[in-house]
């Protein structure tokens, strides 16, 4: 009769050491997550040894996008294995142009995925109206998106006019958001803004409010000894206005007879010169 083997004594105290080891799992540690084709983990700074409950979040791999609906988290379970999850990322268009003259419409502003062959149409934003061109774009399949022109183009306001004694200068544009320059006749001064806007009022567009031009008047021209001067109200001295001197009888004039109310830096007004003198 032959007798079963028996182990050595080496032998049998690494037996006991293997069964003293705790099996996989054990100590309650999820060792590396799942590994996902088109997703990573957001937090890179562990890769393994995770306590039981440990949830771990992917994010989508350029170029891809999350799939709605579907899970993006796996949780470390009580057996210390991972809970499944399935690819969620796909080829997708991320955020769409943001465009001067239009928005997206209402319907395409509410999607959260846009796969390839997606369309999206736009609206024309308040103070723009439409144009010849279709207002679509497309989700290709390199997962961009074509090309987004500004659809959409600003309302016009018309020829802008000028205040009284004034005029609008350099107005080449009169779409909505325009700026015109204002400037006053020689003689007079800008009250209030020196531009105005083509802006929006309501669902349309008109220019803001005008600025005016004050006639620019000068102060009262000087009294001369032995003289007297043509205009002597102090309410009518405007610019342009001329005052004439002459001398009392026996009085010669010396100097310019007359001087007229001027500009000085397009705001103040000045006399052209000195008043004269009269000379026995």
């Amino acid at each position: 009769m032959v007798s079963a083997p028996r182990c050595r004594s080496g032998a049998r105290g690494l037996l006991a050491l293997l069964l003293l080891l705790p099996l996989p799992g054990a100590r309650g540690l999820c060792g590396t997550p799942p590994t996902l084709s088109r997703a990573v983990p957001r937090d890179t700074s562990r890769t393994e040894g995770f306590p039981i409950g440990t949830e771990v979040t992917y994010r989508c791999s350029d170029p891809f996008v999350k799939i709605p609906g579907k899970s993006d988290t796996v949780v470390c379970l009580s057996n210390s294995q991972w809970s499944t999850i399935e690819e969620f990322c796909n080829g997708g268009c991320r955020a769409t142009p943001r465009l001067k003259s239009a928005v997206l419409s209402k319907e395409d502003e509410r999607r959260n995925y846009c796969p390839p062959g997606t369309t999206v149409s736009y609206v024309c934003r308040p103070g723009y109206e439409e144009t010849e061109l279709r207002p679509v774009i497309t989700c290709l399949k390199n997962s961009t998106w074509s090309e987004a022109h500004e659809f959409c183009r600003g309302k016009s306001c018309g020829v802008p006019k000028g205040p009284e004694h004034g005029r609008a200068v350099d107005a080449t544009n009169y779409l909505y958001g325009a700026r015109v320059n204002i400037i006053c006749d020689d003689g007079f001064r800008l009250r209030g803004r020196t531009f105005i806007q083509c802006t929006l009022k309501g669902d349309q567009v008109e220019w803001s409010q005008l600025p005016t031009c004050e006639a620019i008047p000068c102060l009262p021209p000087p009294d001369i000894p032995h003289g007297s001067r043509t205009v002597q109200s102090e309410q009518e001295f405007s610019f342009g206005l001329a005052v004439t001197y002459k001398c009392d009888q026996g009085f010669s004039l010396i100097g310019e007879a007359s001087i007229h109310c001027t500009t000085k830096d397009h705001d103040n007004g000045e006399w052209s010169g000195p008043a004269p003198e009269c000379k026995d």
